[in-house]
C-alpha cells in the first residue's frame, strides 16, 4: 500500500474494507493510466480508495476458518485487492459502536460508488486491528455469497481516474443527505441497494424505477412525464447515462433525448 500523509491515518488503530473493483488494466483499458501507485486516494472523510492486497494476504482468518469458513472462501477473502478503507481509532467516535460507525460511513461512500461505477461487487466488509508492522489483524467480517447480476455493459467496470474524483466530488452531499435525514434519498438510496441484491432482472428494473420517483417526484407532482422532465432538467437532455467505450462499437448509446 501507498504512503498515507493524513495524520489521522497514521494515527490509525483500526480499520474497516469493503472490497469493490479493480482498477484499469494497463493494456485493455489503455484510454486510463488510473494504477496503484495513485493509491491511496481520499474519495470520502477518512476513506480511502487503497490496494490492500500484500495485507489481505497475510490476514489470518484461523479463528473462522475452523467453523464459518472453507478454504475457498478463506482464498476469497485473502485475495481482496483494492477497496474502500477506513482508518480510524476509537477516540474518533466518543458515542456509539465504532466498528459500527465507521461500516456505515465505508457503506454510504460505497453506495456513492455505486452510482457512480456499477459494478458486479456486493457490499462486504472486513473490520481489523492494524498491527505496529502495518498488518491487519481480522476482527470481524461480513462475507457475500456471490458477485451480483448486473446488465452486460455493468459486468466490467473498473475504477477510473475520473470515477474516484467524480466520487469525491459527491461524497460530502450524500453525507449530508443521510445526517439531514432526507426521505427521499434515502428511500433511493434503499431501492437501488434492493435492486442490485436481486437476481431477478424485472425486479432490478422495477426498484430502480421506484428510486428515481422518490428522487425526482411528489405527491404534487408525480407520473412517468413529470420524473422524465426532471431528470431531464437535472442531468441535461444531452447526457449520456453510459459512454460509448461501455460498450461494444456498434451499439449507438442513447442519450436523455
Amino acid at each position: 500500500m501507498g504512503d498515507v500523509k493524513s495524520q489521522d491515518v497514521a494515527r490509525a488503530q483500526k480499520i474497516t474494507i469493503t472490497p469493490v473493483f479493480g482498477l484499469p488494466q494497463p493494456f485493455m483499458d489503455d484510454h486510463d493510466d488510473f494504477s496503484s501507485k495513485d493509491l491511496p486516494f481520499e474519495v470520502g472523510p477518512g476513506v480511502y480508495l487503497a490496494d490492500i492486497h500484500e495485507q489481505m494476504e497475510n490476514a489470518d482468518l484461523t479463528l473462522w476458518a475452523r467453523e464459518y469458513l472453507s478454504k475457498d472462501d478463506v482464498k476469497k477473502i485473502q485475495d481482496w485487492q483494492y477497496a474502500l478503507v477506513n482508518y480510524y481509532d476509537e477516540a474518533q467516535y466518543l458515542h456509539g459502536d465504532p466498528e459500527a460507525l465507521s461500516r456505515e460511513l465505508v457503506h454510504r461512500i460505497f453506495i456513492g460508488l455505486r452510482i457512480v461505477r456499477p459494478s458486479s461487487v456486493p457490499y462486504q466488509y472486513l473490520h481489523a486491528q492494524i498491527q505496529p508492522d502495518g498488518s491487519f489483524e481480522p476482527s470481524g467480517f461480513m462475507r457475500a455469497e456471490m458477485r451480483l447480476t448486473v446488465f452486460p455493459c455493468d459486468s466490467w467496470s473498473p475504477i477510473r481516474g475520473k470515477d474516484a474524483e467524480l466520487l469525491k466530488a459527491i461524497a460530502p452531499a450524500l453525507l449530508r443527505a443521510y445526517q439531514t435525514d432526507c426521505q427521499p434519498v434515502k428511500r433511493a438510496m434503499r431501492v437501488l441497494e434492493v435492486g442490485y441484491i436481486s437476481e431477478f432482472p424485472e425486479v432490478t428494473q422495477l426498484m430502480w424505477i421506484a428510486g428515481l420517483e422518490a428522487l425526482f417526484t411528489s405527491t404534487s407532482y408525480s407520473g412517468a412525464a413529470a420524473a422524465i422532465h426532471r431528470i431531464r432538467q437535472f442531468l441535461g437532455s444531452k447526457t449520456r447515462v453510459y459512454e460509448q467505450s461501455d460498450f461494444s462499437s456498434h451499439v449507438s448509446v442513447p442519450s436523455l433525448l
